[in-house]
């Protein structure tokens, strides 16, 4: 069986979405990223701004003792009462389901959200992590920010809420090699790595079953 499926993650600033937007277009794949935020406030009914925010994050620790809370007093006498707030488990739950039913349909690109776990026992899917050097990411970060300390603390902050939510829903190591098929050094260029993940996926998949 030819790979019909690729997850990306990405250390932040290393250039993981725009690569996997290259890799998209050069393959004639559906790319699946933000525009899952918008499926998924349409599906929920919620703003996009509120869904936005709650993308790849994990509720404090409090919110989770007062769901846990409310669960154990309410549910066992009404099921589904009531409408539950949305939240980040909410947004993950959908999240985990948006991407198992495009990876069903196949040719897709699918970025970030623990797509390396979620998709793991497929056969078809190829997993990749996108990493860089400090000062490559600090260089495509920088723009975003007042200035160089900030851009430090952003990259440290979204990092660390990527490897939480890993952690959190999956219960996995955001870093541990296992989970992927290629780790990549981007600071080769978006241009070459997207050719060298397509070369990767190409040369792995020769002498599959189709």
């Amino acid at each position: 069986m030819k790979y019909r499926v690729l997850t990306i993650t990405s250390q932040y600033g290393s250039g993981g979405p725009e690569i996997a937007a290259r890799i998209a277009t050069e393959l004639g794949w559906k790319l699946v990223d933000k525009q899952l935020i918008d499926h998924i406030a349409e599906l929920a009914r919620v703003p996009r701004d509120l869904a936005a925010s709650y993308d790849q994050h994990v509720d404090p620790w409090h919110r989770r003792l007062l769901k846990s809370l409310w669960r154990g007093g309410f549910e066992s006498a009404a099921a589904h009462g009531g409408d539950a707030p949305f939240d980040c488990e909410h947004m993950a739950e959908l999240s985990r389901l948006a991407m198992e039913e495009s990876a069903a349909i196949g040719n897709c690109v699918l970025v970030g959200r623990g797509g390396q776990c979620i998709l793991r026992g497929r056969d078809d899917a190829f997993h990749v992590f996108i990493y860089a050097p400090r000062q490559h990411r600090l260089r495509r970060v920088r723009p975003e920010t007042a200035n160089e300390p900030e851009a430090r603390a952003l990259m440290d902050r979204i990092d660390q809420q990527r490897l939480n939510y890993i952690r959190r829903y999956f219960d996995q190591d955001w870093y541990d090699r296992r989970l992927y098929n290629l780790m990549l050094n981007s600071s080769l260029g978006d241009e070459t790595s997207g050719a060298v993940v397509i070369c990767a996926m190409h040369t792995a998949g020769v002498g599959q079953k189709v």
